[in-house]
């Protein structure tokens, strides 16, 4: 600012000096006059901090045009710019229409409990007796022959799975058995391709496994079953396994 001011004192002493024949200077013509005038205005105009319309050199005018020309930032300081990459989720898994589903055993079923694996013997604890598993069979009556009254019938579209045991008297005399006691106590737990099943009731003369009720001579051995109902299409079943169970002690077959 200092700089403008002495120039604009320069300036207005040599116009005075012109104008004024102070100086030894040939008489000005009135067109010289008047451009000397119009000159002294511009540079008053040029260097004027007073007058908010001052005349702009080329300089100014070229860095106003750079700075028009220079694009200002979208966003506003202090805010960043960078892209938030979309989190990615995981690829739903789905069950194929053709595939069929894995039923999970109940986590309160006696079958997916833990426990300490024994033999049937041991789980029953019967002085004097042995049990023994011998075989199995899906049938629509059992049993086949015999005592009609008793046979137990699958009805239709449905299947009996029978899984007989044998019981045998070692003891050296008659022994008198009822398993009905502790029927509450004891599971049957049969798992067929992933499906749990419990035997029923039966009419059988010793009631079956589940309920046996009986009593076995010297030496004798009697058969005892579990009788289990379930679909048809079960026979072609690829695993069949059987879990009897007390309190934390299991004897579990393999039947298939």
């Amino acid at each position: 600012m200092r700089y403008n001011r002495i120039w604009m004192t320069l300036t207005l002493m040599a116009v005075i000096f012109v104008l004024g024949g102070c100086m030894n200077v040939q008489d000005l013509t009135e067109k010289e006059t008047s451009l000397v005038a119009e000159y002294s205005a511009g540079v008053l105009l040029r260097y004027s901090d007073q007058y908010e319309r001052r005349l702009i050199t080329k300089d100014p005018v070229k860095e106003e045009k750079t700075a028009a020309s220079t694009p200002e930032p979208a966003s506003p300081a202090g805010v960043s710019t960078t892209p938030t990459p979309e989190p990615v989720s995981e690829p739903e898994v789905s069950q194929r229409p053709d595939e069929p589903e894995t039923p999970v055993p109940d986590a309160q079923s006696p079958a997916s409990q833990p426990s300490d694996q024994v033999s049937l013997n041991e789980l029953y604890h019967i002085k004097g007796l042995d049990f023994s598993y011998r075989s199995y069979e899906f049938c629509d009556k059992y049993p086949k022959s015999g005592n009609t009254i008793s046979a137990i019938k699958a009805k239709k579209g449905e299947t009996l799975l029978v899984v007989k045991f044998l019981v045998r008297n070692r003891s050296g005399k008659k022994k008198r058995v009822r398993l009905g006691d502790r029927a509450q106590k004891i599971s049957y737990i049969m798992t067929v391709d992933g499906n749990e099943y419990e035997p029923g009731l039966s009419i059988l003369p010793n009631t079956g496994l589940n309920y046996l009720n009986t009593t076995i001579g010297k030496g004798a051995a009697e058969e005892a079953v579990l009788v289990y109902t379930m679909a048809k299409e079960r026979q072609q079943a690829a695993s069949i396994t059987l879990q009897i169970k007390e309190g934390n002690n299991s004897a579990n077959i393999q039947l298939k």
